[in-house]
């Protein structure tokens, strides 16, 4: 334990893995965008890669926000 910090959740790989992997025949949720937003809270992960921010903003405009509002949150996020 000592300087380990534990945080509960997804790590940035399984989150993306989860939301990317929808079963044949699935019914609810079965659009990748809206499964990573989705799971979103679910992240727990501290070391992020660096792309992480531009994955969401595209899962943003894939789901209808428009594009200049994914643009500030991106810059927010760098």
């Amino acid at each position: 334990m000592g300087d380990q910090v534990h945080i509960p959740g997804l790590s940035w790989r399984e989150l993306t893995a989860i939301a990317a992997a929808v079963p044949d025949g699935a019914e609810g949720l079965t659009h990748p965008a809206e499964r990573l937003l989705m799971l979103l809270p679910m992240l727990g992960d501290i070391d992020m890669p660096h792309d992480a921010a531009a994955v969401v903003a595209q899962a943003l405009t894939d789901c209808g926000i428009p594009l200049r509002s994914t643009r500030r949150t991106s810059r927010a996020r760098s």
